[in-house]
């Protein structure tokens, strides 16, 4: 009792802590956030927005030297860590600002500078690397390095890149278009993307693939587990008459236990097959690989067999099966004629 006096007694004095205590001591955060429902709440609007204004300035100068070393750091991981900062910060300041009558502009905007110069900083980084591999893309003639171009281009644009990079979008499509391998297939048709894709009819080159599919038979595998359930049941099997004292006759039901069981067989039914695609690398420039694959899929049914006194047995149960075999096989083979086809085209 006596710590759980003292730890309430710590919470109300903690709680009781003006913004004016909070920012003395250096607890700009807390400060600003505490100051801020006071002015909107209109409680002693003048010095709380004082409190807001110092706590603003003090969150930008922490800011920025907060983030001096991650923004000195090599590696790029520390430069994203930095811009979460100064964009928190920045939103913190920004809703501040509104209350304070704009006093906290200069702040904001100094802070805003500094993540300027970071984002120009992170998405010049993966321009770069864009730029080189796509050089190296030119002096080599492999396509793989105008491929890689285009995802670090594709980074630089998520970082906001064409804010600083205005032939951004030229560059990612130049790589699409130096990348690009182009298929022929037989048999089947693969899914096509931006860097995949059939070769058109109308332009006059070799594929750089050529790609063909082998199928093989349909396996069809049956396996079986039976499970049992007793059952017993009070039946009535007759009367019997008992005369009282007075000749009244009286007649009682008379009750017989019986049992009987049920046995569930469970036919599980496995379609199975397996397939390889066969790939022709013709100029060199293909990156798709020859690769087997396996597919199955699977479907059961129940045959319900009764023994002993039937009785016993809830009307919910029937002798029989719940399913046709040769039905089964049917649709399974259906469905994995479906999964091979979604197989291939996804490939």
């Amino acid at each position: 009792m006596r710590l759980l006096s003292i730890f309430s007694l710590f919470v109300f004095l903690t709680a009781c802590k003006t913004p004016t205590d909070l920012l003395v001591k250096g607890k700009v955060d807390q400060a600003m956030k505490k100051a801020s429902k006071k002015v909107k709440k209109g409680k002693d609007v003048i010095t709380n927005t004082e409190v807001m204004i110092l706590a603003g300035d003090q969150i930008a100068k922490n800011t920025i030297s907060n983030n001096l070393g991650l923004t000195k750091s090599n590696q790029v991981q520390d430069w994203t860590r930095a811009q979460k900062n100064f964009d928190k910060s920045l939103r913190e300041l920004f809703a501040a600002n509104d209350l304070v009558n704009g006093k906290l502009q200069s702040s904001y905007d100094k802070l805003c500078s500094e993540k300027i110069e970071l984002d120009f900083k992170i998405a010049d980084h993966f321009y770069q690397l864009g730029e080189d591999l796509l050089a190296t893309h030119y002096e080599q003639l492999s396509k793989h390095h105008a491929r890689e171009a285009y995802f670090e281009y594709q980074e630089c644009l998520s970082y906001g890149g064409d804010r600083f990079f205005q032939d951004l979008p030229e560059k990612m499509e130049e790589c699409v278009q130096e990348g690009r391998v182009y298929f022929v297939s037989h048999g089947f048709i693969p899914s096509s993307d931006i860097f995949f894709r059939p070769l058109p009819q109308d332009l006059e080159q070799e594929p750089d693939c050529e790609v063909s599919a082998d199928f093989g038979y349909v396996n069809f595998h049956e396996s079986e587990y039976t499970s049992s359930q007793s059952f017993t049941e009070s039946v009535e099997v007759g009367k019997r008459a008992e005369t009282d004292t007075l000749g009244v006759t009286r007649y009682y039901p008379i009750y017989e236990d019986v049992s009987g069981e049920v046995s569930t067989t469970t036919v599980m039914i496995t379609a199975s097959t397996s397939y390889y695609i066969h790939v022709n690398n013709v100029t060199g420039y293909c990156y798709k690989n020859s690769q087997s694959f396996n597919c199955s899929v699977s479907d059961s049914y129940e045959i319900t067999s009764i023994s002993g006194d039937a009785r016993a047995i809830p009307s919910c149960y029937s002798e029989g099966r719940n399913g046709n075999s040769f039905f089964i096989r049917s649709s399974l083979e259906q469905e994995l004629n479906s999964k091979v086809d979604s197989d291939l085209y996804f490939w």
